[in-house]
């Protein structure tokens, strides 16, 4: 399934989907944009249900939602993994399920493999790291575990390497880790953010890791940049439009894309900035609907 002669692969390599999350209530909607041209979301289709507090993956082919919540209380936190095809939108399909149930986490991945970090699984934060296989749905299997238990924070990635920055545990934080995606294992230490801080999104090309907002807890309008070949602190990469936390991020590689999220009030904005160099998000255009806690995720961002 994930061949580049495949039928079911899109060669547009710059579709961003956004999916579920929060608008006043929990949201199963998925919408989709083209990062090459810029405008507004466009109806995708939908989640199996109704969630917040997802978290997302993809390779070129699939989008992977996965955890979240259904309904309020520690106890209800979720372990689904549910896939999307870029090329065919349409009702998710179960790929199977986590190692614990969680919420607010992240992941990371390459063409080949999906990376689900931390969360909070109710009562506690996480530091469990669990890998699925694209072209083998099935339940997940334990990666290893990240150098502190956090939830709400900011991913990035190369082809090679999966980065871990910020959220909370149970404080904000700056600390910036990173796995080896084709290697199970624990994470390393790589650097720190400018701030602690919880919320952030993030984005990637090939080399340069980008994370931008949070909450610390006004809410916060940075972009900082790191090389993720190397490791160290992060660099001023410059503003976004407005203070917003938890935006979800997404990438062609070329372009960054920071959507939705919460300005004061719940946002459809959309931001966008261009990786290799820096300055300041412009608008790019806005979601269908205003949204918090939800997953993004494109099938040509910095891991592939």
């Amino acid at each position: 399934i994930d061949r580049d002669d495949d039928p079911l692969i899109s060669e547009d390599k710059s579709i961003a989907l956004f999916s579920g999350g929060d608008t006043g209530s929990r949201s199963n909607v998925i919408d989709k944009v083209s990062i090459t041209q810029g405008g507004n979301a466009v109806d995708f289709g939908d989640l199996s249900a109704a969630r917040n507090f997802v978290g997302s993956t993809s390779n070129q082919n699939y989008l992977l939602t996965f955890g979240g919540a259904e309904a309020d209380g520690s106890g209800n936190k979720l372990n689904t993994i549910e896939f999307n095809n870029f090329h065919t939108g349409g009702v998710a399909g179960d790929f199977g399920n986590l190692t614990n149930k969680r919420e607010n986490q992240s992941g990371v991945s390459s063409n080949t493999r999906g990376v689900m970090g931390a969360g909070h699984e109710g009562p506690a934060h996480t530091n469990i790291i669990d890998f699925i296989t694209y072209a083998s749905h099935g339940n997940a299997t334990d990666f290893g575990d990240d150098t502190v238990s956090r939830l709400s924070y900011g991913t990035a990635e190369s082809p090679t390497r999966g980065l871990f920055a910020g959220g909370y545990s149970p404080s904000n934080q700056n600390v910036i880790s990173y796995i080896t995606i084709a290697s199970a294992g624990n994470a390393t230490d790589f650097g720190d953010l400018s701030a602690s801080a919880r919320g952030q999104t993030g984005t990637s090309s090939v080399t340069r890791g980008v994370f931008a907002g949070g909450n610390n807890p006004g809410k916060l309008d940075v972009i900082e940049y790191v090389t993720i070949a190397t490791t160290g602190n992060v660099t001023d990469f410059g503003n976004l439009q407005s203070g917003t936390s938890s935006p979800e991020g997404a990438s062609n590689k070329t372009r960054g894309t920071f959507a939705g999220g919460n300005d004061g009030s719940l946002t459809n904005t959309i931001d966008v900035i261009t990786i290799a160099t820096t300055g300041n998000a412009t608008n790019f255009g806005d979601l269908t609907v205003a949204r918090i806690h939800h997953g993004g995720a494109s099938n040509g961002h910095g891991g592939l």
